[in-house]
């Protein structure tokens, strides 16, 4: 049985080590002024990035919903876009403040695009449906979040650490219990 949780133990070290340096994140964004045209936006997905701090971001998945039609489209994120020239960068995830460039991240959703920038210290939404140059001052504010996603990996230490408690709770048994 020990032989079997070294075995597991070290599948799991190698998976951790070999692991490769994209990272992904989970991210959201929530207008704070629903009453413009833009409306009641809601957008959360995840980031994949090259790196960990100050990365380009190489792929977008997600959904949009709750903006104001016909001026937004609503509906899954199909990929990244160059709409607004944004350089798709992602800046100091982990330390707290956790945020896009002044370029932004622009991405597609059924033929349009959006942009989620940075902006005097807070986070904007572009759309080309309101915007179709994409220009700062046509931006709605809102709330941005980002946090690291657990990867693969951890999730397999956790299952085996898990499995290695519970064959200890299991070998740790009163012998005069499990005998009457």
């Amino acid at each position: 049985m020990k032989n079997l949780v070294s075995a597991a133990a070290a599948v799991v070290a190698l998976a951790v080590a070999g692991s490769a340096s994209a990272a992904t994140y989970v991210f959201s964004f929530d207008n704070a002024d629903r009453s413009d045209a833009y409306g009641a936006v809601d957008i959360s997905g995840t980031f994949t990035v090259a790196g960990d701090l100050a990365s380009m971001i190489t792929g977008i998945t997600g959904t949009v919903s709750g903006g104001a039609t016909p001026n937004l489209t609503n509906g899954a994120i199909t990929g990244l876009s160059p709409y607004a020239d944004a350089d798709n960068a992602l800046y100091a995830v982990g330390a707290g403040n956790n945020d896009v460039s002044f370029s932004g991240v622009s991405f597609d959703v059924g033929g349009e695009d959006y942009n989620l920038f940075t902006n005097n210290g807070g986070t904007y939404l572009l759309a080309s449906g309101i915007d179709p140059v994409g220009y700062a001052q046509n931006g709605t504010p809102g709330a941005f979040s980002v946090s690291p996603a657990p990867e693969p990996a951890a999730w397999a230490m956790m299952l085996v650490g898990f499995g290695g408690l519970g064959m200890a709770m299991r070998s740790r048994r009163n012998p005069a219990l499990a005998t009457a």
